[in-house]
C-alpha cells in the first residue's frame, strides 16, 4: 500500500483497481458528480477504499503525527495514477476527521473536475495565481464533510512560472496553516520541472508509481531530484490497476 522513506516503490503492495460503479457526495447533492475513480465514495466497503483508508491512517499517524500539514504527490511519468491517488487520499483523510485541502496544482493537463465533477466550469488555482483574488474565494468549501478543493482554473501554457512564484508560494503556506492537512496533484516529472517546484513549497512527497508500469530507476531518479531540492520524501504508493 505505502511506503515509507527509503523504501523502494517496487516493494510496496499495490492499491486495488478503480471501482466500476458510480454514486454521489451526501452533502449538497447537485452540486458535484462524483466519478466511479472515487473509489472512497463510489465503493466504501471495497478493497480500494479500504487501502485508502490504511494509507490515509498511516499519514495521519506518522506524518500528520509529527506536525507535517502537507503531501505533494508526484508521479514520474504520466499514467501512474496520482490524480486517482490525490484524491482518494484526500477523501479518506477527510473520513477519517481530518480537515483537507485537496489542490489541483497540474495545470499542465488537469483532469481533477473528472473525478469530482462541478455542475458548471470553475474557477482556480490559475486565476488565483494570475491576480490578486482572496484564494479562499476560489476555493471549494465542504464538497464532502472535512473536504475542501481548488480546482486548477484550466490548462495554462505557463504553469511553470505560476508554479514557482512567490505568490503560489503563499498559497501553500496560508494553506499549510488553515487546514491540518493539504494534498497536492502534481503533473507528470518527466514532462516539466513544476511538480518539484510544487514539492518544494509543500516541502514533503510521497512518490506515486503503478504496478507493471512505473520503472524503479524512474522512480529513484525522481526521489533522488526531490531529495536535491530539498523536499522530504516520505514514501511512496503504487497503484495496482
Amino acid at each position: 500500500m505505502i511506503g515509507w522513506a527509503k523504501r523502494r516503490a517496487a516493494t510496496t503492495a499495490p492499491v486495488a483497481a478503480e471501482p466500476v460503479i458510480a454514486a454521489r457526495p451526501a452533502s449538497e447533492p447537485g452540486v458535484y458528480e462524483i466519478s466511479p475513480a472515487l473509489a472512497t465514495v463510489a465503493l466504501p466497503s471495497s478493497a480500494a477504499a479500504d487501502a485508502f483508508h490504511r494509507i490515509a491512517h498511516e499519514v495521519k499517524e506518522r506524518h500528520l503525527g509529527d506536525g507535517r500539514r502537507g503531501l505533494a504527490l508526484c508521479g514520474p511519468s504520466s499514467g501512474t495514477g496520482v490524480t486517482f491517488t490525490a484524491a482518494n487520499l484526500a477523501v479518506a483523510l477527510a473520513q477519517a476527521g481530518v480537515a483537507t485541502l485537496l489542490v489541483e496544482a497540474n495545470m499542465r493537463n488537469p483532469t481533477l473536475d473528472q473525478i469530482i465533477r462541478p455542475r458548471s466550469a470553475s474557477a482556480g488555482l490559475q486565476q488565483v495565481l494570475r491576480s490578486e483574488l482572496d484564494p479562499r474565494d476560489l476555493v471549494q468549501e465542504d464538497v464532502l464533510p472535512n473536504l475542501s478543493l481548488m480546482f486548477a482554473g484550466g490548462a495554462s501554457r505557463d504553469a511553470d512560472q505560476l508554479v514557482a512564484g512567490e505568490r503560489f508560494r503563499a498559497f501553500i503556506g496560508a494553506s499549510l496553516r488553515d487546514y491540518a492537512c493539504t494534498i497536492v496533484d502534481t503533473p507528470p516529472a518527466n514532462r516539466s520541472a513544476d511538480a518539484r517546484s510544487i514539492a518544494v513549497a509543500v516541502g514533503y512527497a510521497i512518490i506515486v508509481g503503478r504496478r507493471s508500469f512505473s520503472f524503479v530507476d524512474d522512480t529513484e531518479l525522481l526521489a533522488r531530484q526531490l531529495a536535491q531540492d530539498g523536499v522530504s520524501v516520505v514514501g511512496s504508493i503504487l497503484n495496482g490497476a
